[in-house]
């Protein structure tokens, strides 16, 4: 499966997360665990990461993923009683406009942790092959920053020193 020890490493950081925390806690709180998580494992990402989307070559608005980590896998995390269709249309969503193949959906709102794992490989996507509809990521024009190619946010790359010198400002 594509990405899989990547996807691997990614859930194994929310099973412990939610082995902590349980169920019940808000989404934030899951959220900030997952950063701490992700950083303890080594694992580059950018939280809040913009996914821009344009029609006809213009901007009409864009989507927050709430992780994008190694610049390969979007997460999206929730905290509810149960997912539903719309969790899921949102996740694949951010795929379709997007040049990212993998997306995981983690739900902590539960008994025992809900994963949802999808693949939305580019060859698929029809925005590749419509030149009237354009769909992007990147906010900036430096296709590669630190390794991480594809998102403009601020990415938190593990090796560098704890705090707020972690987080690179991609967009400068």
């Amino acid at each position: 499966m594509l990405h899989s020890d990547l996807t691997g490493r990614i859930l194994g950081c929310a099973v412990t997360v939610h082995r902590a925390l349980g169920s019940g806690y808000p989404e934030s709180m899951y959220q900030a665990a997952l950063d701490l998580e992700f950083r303890a494992q080594g694992l580059r990402f950018v939280r809040e990461a913009p996914i821009v989307v344009l029609y006809r070559d213009r901007e009409i608005g864009q989507f927050r993923a709430d992780f994008i980590l190694e610049d390969l896998v979007v997460l999206e995390t929730k905290a509810l009683a149960s997912l539903g269709k719309g969790e899921n249309r949102q996740l694949l969503n951010y795929l379709h406009v997007s040049d990212y193949e993998v997306g995981l959906l983690v739900n902590f709102g539960t008994e025992k942790i809900e994963v949802t794992r999808r693949i939305f490989t580019n060859e698929h996507k029809s925005w590749m092959t419509r030149p009237e509809v354009t769909a992007i990521k990147e906010v900036g024009d430096s296709p590669e920053i630190s390794g991480v190619r594809k998102n403009r946010g601020r990415v938190v790359d593990p090796r560098e020193a704890g705090g707020e010198e972690d987080r690179k400002d991609l967009r400068a």
